[in-house]
């Protein structure tokens, strides 16, 4: 389907307005969403049948005192209950669907719907928040490439167009380029010095280590923003990448799932939520709301995705919510998201990696979930949990994998686990650095 030019202009218009609400707006606003989400869902979603009498009325009508008897929603019910999750009938205008997997970082892959309307009222949010930070829409904005180990691979990248909003002047004189998120640190500073580009955008731990490269090649590159999503930010990553490129990192919190939840703040690094877009509740293990400062299970509904409905979505991540913003805006704030950590791999001769390799990967261990370990610095350990098939593992092909990411003569080892292993905080890292402080310098969980 193809939306009227101006229609996502209309919801950036109402975004530029809503963030500003008084918080009975907001709230009538998101009862309106909900209720709409709640009838179609019980109507033509057979996994919201049942799960959804307490709350709704024969005639439709919500009983907002029964919400929270509405069962959460889990990632193990996204992964076993797919098929009743799909509706039989999507509403007019909510645009073709697509399916979307996300990484599995969390012990299994999960693959959700979408309609073409989600990531455009979500697109409109990130242009508000590009606004916040004034933006400039003419310069060029690099962003990465991972679906595929060869498109927009270095040294040419890929052509992407425009990267701004249509109704915003400057859009026409930018450019969007891609890379490869396989290239090595060094080739992306390269390219970024090469391409003169603005803003970059990527994971934190890939934006820092991006940035030691830069500067250990001895390159001038200046950037004016770096956008990241995934992860957290940590103080290190914010000091390498402004002493490096001059730039400000600008966290924004999303989801494969989801899209954008939260972007920052222009005068804090405090994220606002996208209320608009969704309704969140921090729970904590009874259930129960948790006050500011207090950290809980981030539960999310997302308003607009008719094509896989997630209602009260339990997202696996960990936050804690603050008190009202000094900006003026009335979004909620999140004060600190406590979710999944990676370290930087540390090789020989000062070259830093932020490792990812594609979940795609996992069959060719056979695994449905794995932990990368830096042991010794040219030895890898892949901790992995079978997937209960009869395939058997590939470990040279996965070793060429790890080498091909970080150093030729890297030694991998392997090791079957029954569980994911967590830190005492209950969190997960999938890639863990575990050299002796000594030779670890700049290792830091990567939390806000």
């Amino acid at each position: 389907m193809v939306y009227d030019p101006q229609f996502q202009h209309r919801i950036y218009d109402m975004l530029q307005e809503s963030q500003y609400w008084p918080d009975q707006q907001m709230r009538g606003f998101q009862e309106q969403q909900l209720s709409q989400l709640l009838v179609f869902s019980r109507d033509n979603v057979p996994f919201y049948r049942d799960r959804l009498t307490k709350v709704l009325t024969a005639d439709g009508q919500v009983n907002w005192d029964q919400w929270h008897d509405i069962p959460l929603l889990t990632r193990n019910d996204l992964h076993n209950h797919r098929e009743n999750m799909l509706p039989t009938n999507i509403p007019a205008g909510h645009g073709y669907i697509a399916d979307h997997t996300g990484s599995g970082t969390l012990g299994q892959r999960i693959t959700t719907r979408h309609n073409s309307l989600m990531p455009l009222v979500s697109d409109a949010a990130l242009f508000r928040n590009f606004e916040w930070f004034k933006f400039d829409y003419g310069k060029t904005f690099c962003s990465f490439l991972w679906d595929d180990m060869k498109a927009g691979s270095w040294p040419d990248g890929l052509e992407g167009g425009t990267w701004g909003p249509h109704w915003n002047r400057r859009t026409n004189k930018g450019k969007l380029v891609h890379i490869n998120l396989y290239a090595s640190p060094e080739q992306l500073a390269e390219f970024l010095n090469r391409r003169r580009v603005d803003y970059f955008t990527g994971r934190p731990k890939a934006m820092q280590s991006v940035a030691l490269a830069t500067e250990r090649m001895g390159l001038k590159t200046k950037l004016s923003a770096i956008p990241t999503f995934g992860t957290a930010t940590t103080e290190d990553e914010r000091e390498d990448c402004r002493r490096v490129f001059g730039a400000e990192m600008i966290s924004v919190y999303a989801s494969k799932e989801l899209y954008n939840v939260a972007h920052q703040c222009p005068v804090s690094q405090n994220l606002h939520v996208n209320s608009e877009l969704m309704l969140i509740e921090v729970l904590d293990d009874e259930g129960n709301p948790c006050p500011a400062g207090v950290r809980g299970r981030a539960v999310f509904t997302s308003f607009f995705n008719t094509s896989q409905p997630l209602i009260r979505y339990d997202i696996g991540d960990q936050i804690v919510m603050g008190e009202a913003c000094s900006c003026g805006r009335t979004l909620p704030v999140i004060e600190r998201v406590a979710g999944r950590t990676n370290h930087l791999f540390r090789f020989p001769n000062n070259r830093n990696i932020a490792l990812f390799i594609l979940a795609d990967f996992m069959k060719v261990l056979a695994a449905k979930s794995w932990q990368i370990a830096q042991i010794e610095q040219l030895h890898l350990e892949v901790r992995y949990i079978p997937d209960g098939s009869s395939n058997v593992p590939n470990f040279n092909k996965f070793t060429d994998i790890l080498r091909d990411h970080t150093e030729r003569d890297v030694r991998v080892t392997y090791k079957v686990i029954d569980t994911l292993p967590l830190t005492p905080s209950g969190k997960f890292i999938e890639y863990v650095c575990e050299l002796p402080p000594k030779q670890n310098m700049g290792l830091v969980n990567n939390e806000l």
